[in-house]
């Protein structure tokens, strides 16, 4: 298709990447994967947001 169109409405890793399930491995699919636990945004706002000094 990218040979034939100069931009194409799908490429084909579009295509591809809609032919793969689109489900979560379960809970632990990311230390799984990537070899960490995640940790969720709530424990991190209170450490990193903090009002400046003026």
């Amino acid at each position: 298709m990218e040979t034939l169109f100069k931009d194409p409405l799908v490429t084909p890793d579009e295509i591809r990447t809609s032919e793969l399930p689109n489900l979560a491995e379960g809970i632990d699919s990311v230390s799984t994967r990537y070899g960490f636990r995640p940790t969720p945004p709530s424990s991190w706002a209170p450490l990193h947001w903090k009002k400046s000094a003026r």
